[in-house]
């Protein structure tokens, strides 16, 4: 299961490292124990000041070191469209997140990326999403999908699809373990699955 967090402008194999150090040198634990985007040996703050804030504001009995390590957990419920429902080719599901963490630690990631132009600026809000259905590799007409150059597009009437699954709960609490860079597109493998091609990835604390 992946979360999308945006599209990278990485045309070129020295923009490709370059993204892969930076995602190397984030201090991840410290995006989600802090308001302020942080990266090992960033201009500003040292980690260690900003760590020694967080544990003196740490509850009685609990150290800033657990506060900080506390993981992400996601659970997914629902169903929405991403085109007007009669006629969409894409439907998905929205983490359940009602006290804004993942939210704002994935801006927080986004924020960074962006701020160095290795992510496309979008103007529009950050939309946390698992995708469920996508008509893009379906065939269709001559054995071609949809969205692709020269496909022609499957979409699909999803109102009753919508209605049946609006409260459908896909997965629950089930941990965030890693962040990743990975190819635009999914890939066919051996057995006729697709899958992302991971350019990189870090463990998340």
């Amino acid at each position: 299961m992946h979360l999308t967090l945006g599209v990278m402008s990485l045309l070129s194999q020295e923009r490709i490292d370059s993204a892969l150090r930076l995602l190397r040198d984030l201090d991840l634990r410290e995006l989600l124990s802090s308001s302020t985007p942080a990266v090992k040996d960033a201009t500003g703050p040292s980690n260690s000041a900003i760590h020694n804030e967080s544990k003196n504001k740490a509850g009685p009995g609990e150290s800033g070191e657990v506060a900080q390590a506390r993981p992400l957990h996601v659970t997914l419920r629902g169903l929405a469209s991403m085109h007007t429902p009669s006629k969409t080719s894409i439907l998905y599901s929205s983490p359940v997140d009602e006290d804004l963490r993942l939210y704002k630690f994935c801006q927080k990631l986004r924020d960074i990326f962006t701020e160095v132009e290795l992510m496309v600026e979008e103007n529009r809000p950050l939309l946390l999403h698992a995708t469920i259905v996508n008509t893009v590799h379906v065939p269709v007409g001559r054995g071609k999908g949809g969205h692709g150059k020269n496909r022609a597009k499957l979409t699909i009437d999803a109102r009753e699809i919508l209605e049946d699954y609006g409260d459908f709960e896909w997965m629950s609490n089930v941990r965030i373990e890693k962040v990743a860079i990975c190819r635009m597109g999914a890939q066919k493998k051996e057995d006729g699955e697709e899958e992302y091609i991971v350019e990189g990835e870090v463990e998340m604390p």
